[in-house]
């Protein structure tokens, strides 16, 4: 299992999960195979649902995202997992979040994080805390990697990480919209290898499934 890292001027976000942090498991199940040995088989926690996998619709996705997308997978539902936040200014933070998986590709397993190195995945987090996401997005607006992008919720904000080389390395383009006591996080995965988006083409496409949204 392995952890998502995510920094913005000393805030670190850890979500539990495996591939690049975006499978959630709260209960697992325990089958036994042939030779009597014990195998645990982690299972989502479906006993919330935010919408993540509700607020687009593939035909939406599909023409935002373009021909990287022909061959889009179904929605998968990761479930809902308890975030985890450390640094400096965002203690009083409380939330949770449910992920959705739309694979670029076929052959999506639990081994392979269901392709979501290659996926368009759609985050929807609630904040329990009484301030809400407020510390946070102070935070936001002070890290010079952030681009704030005007008419979305309260306050939007886009990041491009594209600076990655090499075997295995990911290019990611992502818009977080904060609305009252929830956010929304859209992101695009792509090899660094075969990326066919800039930082200003998935800023557009993000910022056109943003604006597609439903309010769910």
């Amino acid at each position: 299992m392995m952890k998502k890292v995510l920094i913005s001027v000393g805030v670190i976000l850890i979500v539990a999960g495996i591939a690049i942090g975006v499978l959630y498991f709260t209960k697992h199940s325990t089958q036994v195979p042939a030779n009597n040995t014990p195998v645990v088989v982690p299972v989502p926690d479906l006993s919330k649902d935010y919408g993540a996998c509700r607020i687009l619709d593939e035909t939406s996705i599909k023409t935002a995202l373009g021909t990287i997308a022909t061959t889009l997978q179904a929605p998968q539902n990761m479930g809902i997992a308890q975030d985890k936040l450390a640094g400096a200014g965002v203690s009083d933070i409380v939330s949770d979040s449910q992920v959705c998986i739309y694979a670029f590709n076929t052959g999506g397993t639990v081994k392979n994080g269901y392709n979501s190195d290659n996926a368009f995945i759609i985050q929807e987090t609630a904040y329990s805390n009484e301030s809400g996401p407020k510390s946070l997005i102070e935070q936001q607006k002070l890290d010079p990697t952030s681009v704030i992008i005007e008419q979305l919720g309260d306050v939007a904000f886009y990041n491009a990480s594209t600076a990655a080389k090499g075997p295995g390395a990911i290019n990611s383009f992502g818009l977080q919209v904060f609305t009252g006591k929830t956010s929304v996080e859209y992101t695009i995965h792509q090899s660094a290898e075969t990326a066919s988006f800039t930082s200003e083409t998935g800023k557009a496409a993000l910022t056109q499934l943003a604006k597609l949204a439903k309010q769910v």
